[in-house]
C-alpha cells in the first residue's frame, strides 16, 4: 500500500478497511514505541477503522475523538503524543476513508518517513497484543483558547458557516459565537454521510450555501470540508472566490519577512499581486510544510483551500483560517468582493491528457523546454516567461499529465494552449 500526496485514501471496504488497520498498527509499533494520538472526521466507518487500530496495536493511545485535523495536529504539538494518526478521506467522497500520519510537531509525515512506513506494511506479520493505556483527550478548549489568545476580532461583520456535517461542526461555529459575531449556521451537526453537499468545497458543490450568503447579507461566507484542513470563502455578493485571487489576498495579508510558500500550480496572479518572494513548492500540504520550515517563511497555502499558517503550526488549518480572514476583512474595512476585484486575473487553462507512461512522457517532454524560460522542476515541468507560465505535471493518483498554461491575453493563451497540448499529445502517442 503507497501513500499518496496526502496519507493513504480509497473506497471502504474495498481499500480502506479493517485489514489495512491493522496492518497500520503493526507498522506504527515497529516504527515508534511511543504514544499514538488518534482521531477521526464524522465519515461512518471511522469508528470501526479506530478500533481496529486501537485493539491492534501495543503502543500507549491518546483518543481524541471526532476533531478536525488541525485539532489533532495541535494537540500532538501540545501533548507527548510520537505519532498521530487521522482517520478521514478529507474532501475525497463519501464512500472514502483513509490514514494521514503526522510527526511529534503535528507535521504530515515526509515522503522519507512514509517510505519506512510502507516498508513496514509489506513486512507485516501477527504479533502478540499487549496491554496498553486508551487515554480520551479533549483538546477543543484549549485550542479555542490558542486562537482566541493570538487572534483579537471585534465580531462586527455577518458570518456564514456551513460545516458541511463533518468534524469542523461544533469548533468553528463556536468560536464564532464566542467573538460574538452574527452567524448563519447550515450543516453544523456531524453527518458522516455528507448528505447535505459533497465534502469538497468547491464552486460545484457550494452552490447552495452561496445563495444563503446572498440571501441572508452576509459580509462573508465559509465551507470547510470533512475534516476542515482547508476552507473556502464565499464573498459578500455570493460568490465561491477565485482560489488564486484568494490565495494572492491571504498572502498580501500576511506578509512580515515578505516571502511566501505556494505550490507550482498556483497561477502567476499570486507573483503580479504579492510584493516579496514566491516560493513554489511540490503539490500537496507536506510539501508546503516542509519549505516553511526551510525558508521560515510568512504564509503558505494551494490554490485548493489549504493554508498553513506557520505563526500557529505546520499543519494545513481551515479552523484557523477562517478567524485569520475575519482578522483581515475587518482591518481593511472593505468588503471582501471590492478587495479581490482589485486583484487582476490573468486567462487560465486548465487540461488532463491521459497517459500510461507518465515517466518517459516526462523525461522526453524535458527536451522541449524552451532556453528563454525560468525552470522549476520540482514537481513536474513548471515554465516561467515574462508573460505566461506552463505547468505540466504527472498525477500522483492517475493516469494523466496534467498541462496548466497561463497568459496575459487571451490570444497568447489560445496559441499557448494549441502549441502544448499537440506537442504533449505526441510525446505521449510515441511513448
Amino acid at each position: 500500500m503507497k501513500f499518496g500526496t496526502s496519507g493513504i485514501r480509497g473506497k471502504y471496504p474495498e481499500v480502506i478497511n479493517e485489514e489495512l488497520a491493522k496492518k497500520l498498527a503493526y507498522a506504527i509499533n515497529s516504527y515508534t514505541k511511543g504514544k499514538v494520538a488518534i482521531a477521526t472526521d464524522t465519515r461512518l466507518s471511522g469508528p470501526s477503522l479506530k478500533k481496529a487500530l486501537i485493539e491492534n496495536t501495543n503502543n500507549d493511545i491518546l483518543d481524541f475523538g471526532v476533531v478536525p485535523t488541525p485539532l489533532l495536529c495541535f494537540g500532538i504539538e501540545n501533548s507527548d503524543a510520537a505519532i498521530g494518526v487521522m482517520i478521514t478521506a478529507s474532501h475525497n467522497p463519501r464512500e472514502d476513508n483513509g490514514f494521514k500520519l503526522w510527526d511529534e510537531n503535528g507535521m504530515a509525515f515526509t515522503r522519507d518517513k512514509e517510505e519506512k512506513i510502507e516498508a513496514l506494511l509489506a513486512s507485516y506479520k501477527k504479533h502478540p497484543i499487549k496491554e496498553k493505556t486508551v487515554q480520551k483527550v479533549d483538546i477543543i478548549e484549549k485550542y479555542k483558547k490558542a486562537i482566541r489568545d493570538k487572534i483579537q476580532l471585534k465580531g462586527n461583520l455577518k458570518v456564514l458557516i456551513d460545516c458541511g456535517g463533518g468534524a469542523a461542526y461544533t469548533i468553528t461555529p463556536e468560536l464564532l459565537d464566542e467573538y460574538g459575531y452574527e452567524t448563519v449556521k447550515i450543516s453544523c451537526e456531524p453527518d458522516g454521510s455528507f448528505s447535505a453537499r459533497n465534502p469538497e468545497p468547491n464552486q460545484d458543490n457550494l452552490k447552495h450555501t452561496a445563495e444563503l450568503v446572498k440571501k441572508h447579507h452576509c459580509d462573508i461566507g465559509f465551507a470547510h470540508d470533512g475534516d476542515a484542513d482547508r476552507v473556502m470563502a464565499i464573498d459578500n455578493k455570493g460568490n465561491v472566490v477565485d482560489f488564486d485571487k484568494f490565495l494572492a489576498f491571504l498572502c498580501k495579508n500576511s506578509k512580515n519577512k515578505g516571502k511566501f510558500v505556494v505550490t507550482v500550480d498556483t497561477s502567476m496572479t499570486v507573483d503580479h499581486a504579492v510584493k516579496g518572494q514566491i516560493i513554489r513548492a511540490k503539490v500537496g500540504d507536506v510539501a508546503v510544510a516542509e519549505e516553511l520550515q526551510k525558508t521560515n517563511a510568512d504564509f503558505g497555502g494551494e490554490p485548493s483551500g489549504s493554508y498553513i499558517f506557520p505563526e500557529f503550526g505546520l499543519w494545513p488549518d481551515g479552523v484557523y483560517a477562517v478567524f485569520k480572514i475575519l482578522s483581515f476583512l475587518e482591518k481593511d474595512g472593505r468588503s471582501l468582493s471590492d478587495i479581490l476585484d482589485e486583484i487582476k486575473k490573468f486567462p487560465f487553462s486548465r487540461n488532463k491528457l491521459e497517459c500510461k507512461n507518465k515517466e518517459k512522457v516526462m523525461q522526453e517532454l524535458k527536451g522541449l523546454v524552451p532556453d528563454d524560460c525560468e525552470l522549476n522542476t520540482i514537481d513536474g515541468l513548471f515554465m516561467k516567461f515574462k508573460d505566461s507560465s506552463i505547468l505540466i505535471r504527472p498525477s500522483g493518483t492517475q493516469s494523466i499529465v496534467r498541462v496548466n498554461i497561463e497568459a496575459e491575453s487571451e490570444e497568447k493563451l489560445k496559441n499557448l494552449k494549441e502549441f502544448w497540448i499537440e506537442k504533449v499529445k505526441e510525446v505521449i502517442q510515441n511513448g
